[in-house]
């Protein structure tokens, strides 16, 4: 069987584990709490997780590529949330602290966006971007 036969298979069987339009929807309507976004979010997890038979976040690269897109379109509230529920989900991954740093720098917050770089560094090995990051902010 070709592989694009089987790619299709699992897409169709497993249709239910996507966010859908909906969802993506409502968290790009200005009109709609992040609470509502959050909430509607883990619901979903929760109900994949129901199925599989064990706990399933949201994938952090998934909840990070929203967060810094609802940060171009300067719906802070929303890209906070979804970068908080990343940190929640993924306390041991040095990459949430740079990203939530990045949002604190990113609305002229220095002393937070500080704070989580430095997590950054100490969590899950570190990286070097948030080194880099971290220098520019105490440079300024």
């Amino acid at each position: 069987m070709p592989l694009i036969a089987t790619y299709d298979a699992f897409r169709f069987i497993f249709s239910w584990y996507d966010i859908d339009n909906a969802i993506v929807s409502k968290i790009m309507n200005p009109m709609i709490s992040a609470k509502e976004v959050i909430e509607e979010i883990t619901a979903h997890f929760n109900q994949v997780s129901a199925k599989l038979g064990y706990t399933i976040h949201p994938p952090e690269d998934l909840v990070n590529q929203m967060g810094y897109g609802l940060l171009r379109q300067d719906m802070h509230e929303k890209s906070l949330a979804f970068f908080k529920m990343n940190v929640e989900n993924y306390p041991n991954h040095s990459n949430v602290y740079d990203s939530l740093g990045d949002y604190y720098a990113a609305v002229d917050e220095k002393e937070k966006a500080i704070k989580a770089y430095e997590k950054a560094l100490i969590t899950g090995g570190g990286n070097s971007y948030s080194k880099e990051k971290l220098d520019n902010l105490k440079t300024d």
